[in-house]
């Protein structure tokens, strides 16, 4: 048998079960997915732009660039090299030199953290019997919350991200009378 709850943890164990049976997971599912789709899509034509304009700077592959996010390891590390490499090179198209500013940082600790507290929220709940039958309800509770904080710094991490990208953009179609982009 499993652990004894009291009712207020039945409750909470009742809610929780509702929402994500009521689709409310399923909607952030394919919102996430689609915020992936648009990233890389960005990122995917942005360092494309610059290869097509010759623009200097440390350049890696449009495809490298985007992919990087689903390679375990790198994925710590490379999005943000290929985000640098973007806003470096779209403001400093001659040398590539110029630094991003201290926005970049921000976002990309959100993203790891987002990673990191989602990561470690799924194996407490795995632990906890989230896939069948709840054995330990700290840790249900505590995944639970963990989810709530990770999905707070993905909201960050987006929310410090358009800026980042609008600068991208304004610099490229700067840059974009002088060369010719993607369309």
């Amino acid at each position: 048998g499993g652990a004894e709850w009291d009712d207020a943890q039945i409750a909470v164990y009742d809610m929780v079960s509702s929402l994500g049976a009521g689709g409310v997971g399923l909607i952030g599912i394919a919102l996430l997915l689609t915020c992936i789709f648009l990233y890389c899509r960005f990122v995917y034509r942005a360092m494309k732009n610059l290869h097509l304009s010759n623009a200097r700077g440390d350049l890696m592959e449009p495809a490298w660039a985007a992919g990087y996010a689903f390679i375990p390891i790198m994925n710590w590390w490379k999005p943000h090299q290929a985000m640098r490499q973007i806003w470096r090179s779209s403001h400093d198209a001659r040398a590539g030199a110029l630094d991003p500013p201290g926005i970049l940082w921000g976002w990309w600790l959100l993203y790891l953290a987002t990673t990191w507290i989602s990561n470690f929220s799924l194996r407490l709940w795995m632990q906890a019997g989230g896939t069948g039958e709840i054995t330990n309800f700290e840790n249900y509770k505590l995944s639970l919350w963990l989810d709530v904080w990770s999905s707070a710094a993905m909201v960050g991490s987006i929310l410090f991200l358009r800026p980042i990208i609008r600068q991208i953009t304004e610099a490229q179609e700067t840059l974009s009378a002088a060369a010719t982009f993607d369309a």
